[in-house]
Parts: structure tokens; C-alpha cells; sequence
């Protein structure tokens, strides 16, 4: 079978059309030129949040029981792009006792913190919450304190810094945006 000559000029022009254009695609930036953020080799924010979150309510509920086990899951997920919050999870996934499992746990959601205020992890419908009493913060979902540090002894301690994902807008004078609740 003869092909038209005009065959393999339109095959030339099509693949000179796909290099001219592939490199004005703009590979790794979104529609407004923004770079995107790295994709997490199959681990999605929603799976380190709700490890993290796991966590988070075993401790506020007085127990250990399986924390050791997500807390590994959690150094896995985020090895290679998160590698302080991968750091921070084996070493609360090697604690033995709750107390020991609850001094670890800060220095992870430290480092969740910043992953999340760096653009590194979108934490969109989680909370910042603070313990004055340890001085130190955690994530949750939802409004509702449930502090990790202390449990059932002050499970309300402590108020909500933040809410990621929505706007920052100053609130009326009189009205105070942190909950606040101590039950000591």
C-alpha cells in the first residue's frame, strides 16, 4: 500500500508541535503559575492527618493502645518529604508509657505545625490547639478541646490558636475567637 506524501509531513508537524509545546505547558506550576506542592509518593495529607489524629485522641483518652503501631505508619508515610515529622513519629512509635508517649508527641505536632504553615501539608478542617500547662501545641479535628497532653485529668485544657483553611479576618472588639477552658 502506496501512503500519501502528505502523510509524513503531517507526522513531522505534529511531533514538532509536541516538542514547541510541551515546555510551554509549565510543568510543576498550577493555572495562576504557582508551584505545586510535591506529590507524596502516594501518601495523601488526609492519611498523615488522620494517623497524626489517631494518635492525638488515644493520648487525650488515656491510652497507648495501638499508638506505637500508627505512629511507625506515620514515620513511613512522611519519610521522604516530611523527614522532621517522620523523625518525630519513630521516636513517639519506640515509647513505652503513656507519659513518655505524651512528651514525644510535641515535638510531632511541632513539626506537623510548620509542615502545615509551610504549605508542605494542606490541613484544611483541622484545628491549632495550645496546652498552657505544657506549653505546647496540637491538631485536631474539630472545635471541641480534647487535650493529648493531660487526657481525662484536663481534657478541655487548652484553646484553639487557629483553624486552617479559612480566611484570616479580625474578629468585632468584644468577641474573643479562642476557646478557652480549664477544668482543674
Amino acid at each position: 500500500m502506496k501512503k500519501h506524501p502528505g502523510t509524513r509531513i503531517n507526522t513531522l508537524l505534529i511531533i514538532l508541535g509536541m516538542v514547541i509545546a510541551f515546555p510551554l505547558i509549565g510543568f510543576g506550576q498550577d493555572h495562576k503559575g504557582h508551584k505545586m506542592k510535591p506529590i507524596m509518593d502516594e501518601t495523601s495529607d488526609a492519611k498523615i492527618l488522620g494517623a497524626y489524629a489517631k494518635i492525638q485522641k488515644a493520648q487525650a483518652s488515656d491510652s497507648v493502645e495501638g499508638v506505637s503501631m500508627v505512629a511507625m505508619e506515620l514515620a513511613h508515610m512522611t519519610h521522604k518529604n516530611l523527614p522532621d515529622v517522620s523523625k518525630s513519629a519513630e521516636t513517639l512509635a519506640h515509647t513505652e508509657t503513656l507519659d513518655a508517649a505524651r512528651l514525644a508527641f510535641a515535638p510531632l505536632s511541632q513539626s506537623l505545625i510548620a509542615s502545615i504553615k509551610e504549605g508542605k501539608i494542606d490541613g484544611k478542617g483541622f484545628n491549632e490547639a495550645y496546652c498552657p500547662m505544657t506549653a505546647a501545641p496540637w491538631i485536631q479535628a474539630g472545635a471541641d478541646l480534647k487535650n493529648p497532653y493531660y487526657g481525662s485529668a484536663m481534657l478541655n485544657c487548652g484553646m484553639i490558636r487557629e483553624t486552617y483553611g479559612e480566611s484570616k479576618m479580625e474578629m468585632p472588639v468584644g468577641e474573643n475567637t479562642m476557646k478557652q477552658e480549664h477544668s482543674h
